[in-house]
This record gives structure tokens, sequence and C-alpha cells, in this order.
């Protein structure tokens, strides 16, 4: 049986985003420490969220399919990887399904509501659904003690978490072509502000944990200029750059956050410092948004008033004249009456 051209088009959709969240989740797995399976670094869940907010609900298959294959290279029993992918899909899909209909998302995140719902909805709500099933699917294979349970998944539930918030925003407006236009023409600028986040960034999580220099805090202002000069664009791009940098420095023991306990914990804590990041961010980024839309709307209004006030100033400068003309001719007509003396 032949397939049309639809639904090849379909298959090989699902197929490609399969391999991309396979692909994130081995590098998520690679980042797992006291359970194979889980991590608090996991890109795959912003993917596949952004995925079924981008394209629709049917691409859920893939997800599946990219969930079960990277657990299944982890070497556990087919039916845990199956209870994990389907944890897995039904996170990404609750959670597009919430932010349509709760709050009536819109992928530009140009609205208050938008940016809190994907935190609240999609980041907290949504991914205990993954956290839940997956531990406890762990459990049942006999990967995890009971009385692990929530360690596991408190793990489970931040890396998952941090994925929505982070990397789901950044696919989001990078392939919003309005967003986009943002950052053109000011290619120079815009490699100044992000040169200078990953520079003081890299100062921080680079430096041993007892270090004076390394205070998460001075990061901010630099977030800031991101997000004032760029709006959605400079806060994922910058949220983005810090938590690469920081996730890499605490991995290696370097940074604010390291040294507090095992590696797991650590990034726990970073995660919430990222929480705190990408949250602000979003949230300036909208502030920012309607202030830029504001000040074009006015612009645009007084070009308009300016062209109008010009053709008015037209209008009145062509009646004096014709008034003008009107009244010399009357006046010359006068004149040859007088003179004719008729």
């Amino acid at each position: 049986m032949k397939l049309s051209r639809e639904n090849s088009l379909y298959l090989a959709k699902i197929a490609a985003l399969a391999l991309v969240y396979l692909a994130a989740a081995k590098f998520g797995l690679s980042l797992a420490f006291s359970v194979e399976q889980v991590s608090t670094v996991w890109p795959p869940t912003g993917i596949a969220l952004a995925a079924l907010l981008l394209m629709g609900y049917k691409y859920w298959p893939a997800i599946f399919a990219g969930a079960f294959v990277a657990n299944m290279l982890t070497n556990v029993p087919a039916a845990v990887a199956a209870g994990i992918a389907i944890g897995n899909t039904l996170e990404a899909v609750v959670g597009a399904y919430l932010l349509r209909r709760v709050v009536g998302f819109d992928n530009a995140l140009t609205r208050v509501r938008d940016a809190l719902g994907l935190v609240v909805l999609a980041g907290m709500v949504s991914t205990s659904i993954a956290a839940t099933i997956g531990t406890a699917s762990l459990i049942s294979g006999g990967l995890v003690s009971p009385g692990a349970f929530s360690a596991t998944w408190l793990t489970w539930w931040v890396g998952d978490m941090m994925g929505a918030v982070i990397i789901t925003p950044l696919l989001l407006v990078y392939l919003h072509k309005g967003l986009r236009s943002s950052i053109q023409g000011r290619l120079v600028e815009a490699g100044m502000v992000f040169a200078s986040i990953l520079v003081v960034a890299t100062l921080i999580f680079a430096q041993p944990p007892d270090s004076i220099f390394p205070m998460p805090y001075v990061l901010f202002p630099f977030m800031i200029w991101a997000v004032l000069r760029f709006a959605q664009i400079g806060a994922v791009t910058a949220t983005i750059t810090a938590a690469t940098t920081a996730v890499w420095g605490t991995i290696n023991g370097l940074g604010p956050f390291a040294g507090s306990g095992s590696t797991e914990s650590d990034l726990i804590l970073l995660q919430t410092y990222l929480l705190v990041v990408s949250t602000t961010s979003l949230l300036m980024a909208v502030a920012v948004y309607h202030r830029q839309r504001v000040e074009k709307i006015l612009k645009l209004q007084a070009e308009e008033l300016k062209e109008s006030n010009r053709r008015a100033t037209n209008i009145l400068e062509k009646i004096l004249d014709d008034s003008d003309e009107q009244l010399s001719k009357a006046e010359s007509e006068n004149n040859h009456r007088i003179i004719t003396g008729s």
C-alpha cells in the first residue's frame, strides 16, 4: 500500500522529532548520577512541549518512541522503558493542553499569563506526571528501592521542570519569525551583550566554591541589559547562556552551588536559581515587549498626525491662495469698471 504524500511527510516528521528527542535524552542521561535513568538536566521535556505547541498533539508518538528507545539503551526491562515513555508523553500532552485551554497560550510569550502559565502549568504541574509515573516504573522494575521514591521523584521533577522552563521558550521564541526580527540589524550589540553574559557567567561558575567572586547575583544586571534591549530574544538567549555555563561549572565542582553535597543536590540548588533567572527574564521581557509596542504605536500616530497636519496646511494654503486670487480678480474687475465708467 502506497502512502500518500501527506502521510509520508507526517511519518518523516515523527522520525525526525523522535531522533531529536533521543539525542537530547542521551545527553540528559549522560548527566545522571545516582540513578541511570534520572537526570537533573533534561532538555527533552522542553523539546517535546515546544514540538506539541508548534506542531500539534498528533506528534505525540515521536515523544513516546524517542523516550522508549533512550531508556531501552540504559538496559532497563521493556516494561519499565514503556512506563517511563508513557509518563514523558503524557507530560508533554497534558502540559500543552493546560497551556492552550487554561491560559489560551500564545507561542510568542508576549503576555504575563503566557510566561506564568509556562512556568506553573507546564513547568511545575505537568512535569509531576512524568516524575510520578517514571519513578513508579523504576520501583516496579526493581531499579529503585521504595524508600528512595521521594529523592528520585524530586530529581526527576526538577530536571523536567527546567527543561520546560528554559528549553521550551528558547525554541518557541527562536522559531517565531516576528520575535527573531527584533535582533536583526543589531547583531554587533547583541554579540556584545551575550558575550558579556558568557564572560561573567564563566567568572562566576568556573571558580572554586570558596572563591570570593562566585556571587550569582552579579549576573543579574547583564541579564537585565539583554532583556531591555532585545525582549524575548534577549531573555531566552541570556538564560540558556547562563544555564549552560552554570551547569557545566556545577557538574565539575565549581561555582557557588558546588560542594554542598552530592552533585545531584548541587544541581537541584542550581536549578532553583535558574528557575528564578528564567521566570524573571520572561516576565521582564513581556513588560519590555509591550513598552516597545506602545512606543511604535505612538511613533506611528505621531507620524500620522504630522502627515495630517501637513495635508491640512496644504489645503489651507490652497484655500488662501484661491481666496487671494479671487480677491485680486474682483479688485481688478472693480477697477476696470471705475476706469471705463461702467
